[in-house]
């Protein structure tokens, strides 16, 4: 839902800039424009949520009585289909990643913010609808034709 709501909002805003709007070529262009960026804020802001949904799950899938030791694989096995990044700096996981690294998921620390599970992955998808131009150029997706409607997820 927050995927659905954050595009929708972004959309609508965006027909509200300055010479924009969805009735000229030139007024869809700006609108377009201006949900490219309302998408970008979207990849720097949504990924925390989708972290602290993944510690969450995680929590869940030990306390429903799932050994750590088969979690852990389960994780490693994952990331290998994703980025193949064990390990990251701090920043780069804050700003890019929305799950976090198999370092970090093997003392997670759930934190506080509200729990949406690939919050910014789904924006991304979701986005089509809308003309977003970002769901082929991030990072995970560039040159990966098979990922651009969903990466693998946990």
């Amino acid at each position: 839902m927050l995927a659905l709501v954050w595009v929708v909002v972004g959309f609508a805003l965006s027909t509200l800039l300055p010479a924009a709007g969805v009735t000229s070529v030139a007024g869809l262009t700006m609108t377009c424009l201006g949900f490219t960026l309302w998408t970008f804020l979207g990849l720097l802001t949504l990924p925390t949520l989708s972290r602290q949904a993944s510690y969450a799950i995680d929590g869940m899938v030990l306390q429903s009585g799932a050994s750590p030791q088969v979690l852990q694989q389960t994780v490693k096995a994952f990331d290998v289909l994703q980025d193949d990044e064990p390990r990251r700096s701090a920043l780069i996981e804050t700003i890019f990643h929305p799950v976090p690294s198999v370092h970090n998921r093997c003392s997670p620390t759930p934190g506080s913010a509200p729990i949406a599970w690939h919050a910014a992955r789904i924006t991304l998808f979701v986005s089509w609808a809308c003309m977003g131009m970002l769901v082929r150029a991030v990072h995970c997706n560039v040159g990966r034709p098979e990922l651009w409607v969903m990466l693998p997820t946990d």
